[in-house]
């Protein structure tokens, strides 16, 4: 604990704490980012009352955008066609956002002694990717200490011990997501040989642990953010329209992509077998998934109502076609709709309906195109947006807390080391 004793107890010392501890935590235990949400809403909000409150209004757009849309989730629960547990989780969920945004208007538009909080959130990221490497070379030693593993628990001979490297999956999320406040930061002061180092680390632990959507997330972050260094304004329009399109769309457009396909076959040829290991999977899950949601095109299912999904339960098999006359091989074998669809897009299609997904592409393309305000330097903000829309639409249930506190922390993140304008006070 003696390397918070320079940390003073105010904005910036709790920001700078939290954004420390953000990345150094979330790789090894990305589900303590709901606690460190809350704990760092109280402890702004404890010091912003003895300040008299704060001085900001939180974002009208985006306030109304969520509360309408969880107003609908709400609604849902009334025309379900089958028995949904999601009065809790719109309940949780709820909760959760309101912390979320609550947070973020506590905090100031300018923080004093924001380059601290700067400095901090660099060191937190550079000892997450110490930590990262404390794993890649000790077998995952501190993952499997904070989950009780043993070997024996890993090593199985029926081989189906623990996935070590799966536990650092979602803190390489974490990673991929924070690179881009943290390059902002190392340009803002033309430190480029540091930018070029953090990109490359966070590239090769994702070519490393083989996590092909953290790659493809910050490949095409970095598109985004050339494309915003050169036009701000036309970027965030392509963004905003390219983010209404895939919401509007997703489902007719998987089926439509599906339609003729011979999935078992796509697996078994050469291209099939060139491709990371998730994507045959997902293409199976999405497929049914869109197809299920045109069934209850307007409607929905109803909120976290995937995983109840008549069929969903149902395996799909690939055989190997490559083995010998009489032998059996199998190359995929998982269910066509397991927890979430791996694909908000088409998961809030299938729960929510189309309503659901004009709610999201409406407010959503509203705040997208807000973008092009933006100043120069923050342009690494599209980056970071298109890296998240990539594993929105290729990892993650939407409604994972540990995903919406990280969101609302890396925009937090983002609002006090990301803006142009630092060291103003508040």
């Amino acid at each position: 604990m003696t390397v918070f004793k320079t940390i003073r107890f105010d904005i910036a010392g709790v920001l700078a704490a939290t954004l420390f501890l953000m990345p150094a935590i979330g790789t090894v235990s990305p589900k303590a980012m709901v606690p460190l949400l809350l704990i760092s809403l109280v402890a702004v909000a404890a010091i912003q009352i003895t300040k008299g409150g704060p001085k900001s209004m939180p974002s009208p757009l985006l306030a109304t955008g969520l509360a309408i849309f969880l107003l609908w989730a709400a609604l849902g629960l009334t025309w379900a066609p089958i028995p949904l547990p999601a009065g809790f989780s719109i309940l949780s969920l709820t909760a959760l956002i309101i912390a979320g945004m609550v947070f973020l208007w506590l905090i100031p538009t300018t923080v004093a002694g924001a380059e601290k909080v700067a400095n901090w959130c660099l060191t937190g990221y550079a000892t997450a990717n110490l930590i990262i490497a404390f794993e890649a070379i000790s077998g995952n030693w501190i993952s499997r200490r904070v989950r009780g593993l043993e070997w024996r628990d890993i090593i199985s001979i029926e081989g189906i011990g623990e996935n070590l490297d799966a536990f650092l999956n979602n803190g390489i999320v974490i990673l991929a997501l924070l690179v881009w406040p943290v390059i902002t930061i190392l340009n803002r002061r033309r430190q480029w040989a540091w930018t070029i180092v953090a990109l490359a680390l966070i590239m090769g632990v994702a070519f490393y642990f083989r996590h092909s959507a953290s790659l493809l997330a910050v490949l095409a972050g970095l598109v985004a953010w050339g494309m915003g260094r050169i036009s701000r304004v036309w970027t965030a329009r392509l963004l905003a329209l390219g983010f209404v399109v895939m919401v509007l769309a997703s489902p007719f457009l998987m089926e439509r992509l599906t339609r003729g396909v011979d999935l078992h076959s796509l697996a078994n040829s050469e291209f099939g077998r060139r491709l990371p290991q998730s994507i045959i999977p997902r293409l199976f899950i999405w497929d049914f998934a869109a197809k299920k949601s045109l069934e209850r095109p307007v409607l929905g299912w109803g909120m976290n109502a995937s995983r109840l999904i008549p069929g969903g339960g149902e395996k799909f098999i690939v055989y190997d076609a490559r083995v010998g006359s009489g032998k059996i091989k199998q190359l995929y074998n998982d269910s066509l709709l397991p927890l979430h669809p791996h694909n908000q897009a088409i998961q809030i299609w299938l729960e929510l309906g189309g309503v659901g997904a004009a709610i999201v592409a409406l407010f959503g393309g509203l705040f997208l195109l807000r973008l092009r305000f933006l100043a120069p330097a923050e342009a690494t903000l599209f980056g970071m947006i298109v890296s998240y829309l990539v594993f929105a639409l290729s990892s993650f249930g939407a409604w994972q807390n540990w995903w919406i506190a990280t969101l609302f922390l890396g925009a937090a993140l983002w609002r006090t080391t990301g803006r142009e304008r630092l060291g103003v006070p508040a």
